[in-house]
């Protein structure tokens, strides 16, 4: 008697994606698009809805921080997938946060004072060139294996 095995019918597209998925520059890729999409959501929001009236830097220190407390768990969990103390890791994914904080703080008043480059539009730029160096800043330092121990 002999036994028959049946094949996982898992399609070609399905096993690709999840493929991707394992890689975790994929991942980050996902998870910084999310982060830069909820930076540029509160930031937008905020300089709209206070009309110009606050200082787009102070609009950024707040979207800053509220971006890194609402997605650090994504980044935790999904990305980097590191189990070891919450807070402390928290608190050096703010400050790897606080690079492109940093950053923008040098950038955005160049291009807006500057370049006369509208306040969203220079965020927006901003935004394209932060993720390049805080994976590997995030990486290395924020979620290594050896800091969560």
């Amino acid at each position: 008697m002999t036994e028959s095995r049946v094949a996982p019918t898992q399609s070609r597209p399905v096993s690709l994606v999840l493929g991707l998925l394992r890689d975790q520059r994929v991942r980050y890729l996902l998870v910084g698009a999310t982060a830069t999409v909820v930076y540029y959501g509160i930031f937008a929001g905020l300089w709209l809805v206070s009309s110009g009236h606050v200082p787009y830097l102070a609009v950024a220190v707040i979207a800053n921080l509220c971006t890194a407390v609402l997605t650090y768990p994504l980044y935790r969990v999904v990305v980097f997938r590191t189990d070891g103390p919450w807070f402390s890791s928290l608190v050096k994914f703010y400050v790897a946060s606080l690079w492109g904080l940093l950053f923008v703080f040098f950038g955005l008043p160049l291009l807006v004072e500057i370049a006369n480059v509208p306040v969203l539009v220079a965020q927006a730029v901003m935004l394209l060139l932060i993720p390049l160096i805080n994976y590997q800043l995030n990486k290395t330092w924020a979620f290594s294996r050896k800091a969560s121990q």
